[in-house]
């Protein structure tokens, strides 16, 4: 708040006192009683009004400075709310660029594992009957329903990831609580399965 309106005011005020007072002393004649009780109550009544002036124009500006706290304070409540839902928005993003990695390299290990296990059925002849097989058939079903999984949760982040970026929000990503889960589980599922088939095989 600025200083220089107040001390200009506070001077201004001061200086209709000195003069009230001078003009009360230079009044000060040797004349009748009435003249004198009526000058003295001029002078009282002058005094009463510049001190309702002055005191009408500290609370005038007093609600003026009171009207832009409130402004200024509002407006920086707005800027912090804003910058708290950019701050939940970026973390947001970040969640979903990092969930959607782990899809893709999820879906990648499935394919890789299912290509890698296809590769070694002519060397293990033994892999084609029996609990192998049913090992061998069960860990495919695993793993294609890992990339199948994977491929959903990454095309669900992939649209999340656009409506945040078109529209910042501040709640949680939703629809993906649990397929992500189910992909890696299917994943281990997968793996564990096909690993059986290769060693029974043997």
């Amino acid at each position: 708040m600025a200083l220089g309106p107040w001390l200009q005011l506070f001077d201004a005020v001061g200086g209709l006192v000195d003069v009230s007072r001078r003009w009360r002393a230079g009044s000060r004649t040797p004349r009748t009683d009435a003249l004198s009780s009526s000058s003295t109550a001029g002078i009282g009544q002058l005094e009463a009004r510049l001190a309702g002036v002055v005191v009408a124009a500290l609370r005038e500006a007093f609600d003026r400075d009171r009207a832009r706290l409130d402004l200024e304070r509002t407006a920086l409540e707005a800027e912090r709310e804003r910058a708290q839902q950019a701050f939940g928005a970026e973390l947001l993003r970040q969640e979903a660029d990092r969930l959607i990695f782990q899809m893709r390299l999820i879906a990648a290990m499935s394919l890789i594992a299912w290509i890698t296990s296809a590769v070694f059925i002519p060397w293990l002849p033994g892999i084609r009957h029996g609990m192998p097989r049913i090992l061998l058939g069960s860990g495919w079903a695993a793993l294609i329903a890992t990339i199948a999984a994977a491929l959903a949760a990454h095309a669900t982040l992939i649209r999340e990831l656009a409506a945040m970026r078109a529209t910042p929000v501040s709640g949680p990503l939703l629809r993906r609580a649990w397929i992500e889960p189910l992909a890696a589980i299917l994943l281990i599922v997968g793996l564990t399965l096909t690993a059986a088939s290769l060693l029974a095989s043997l």
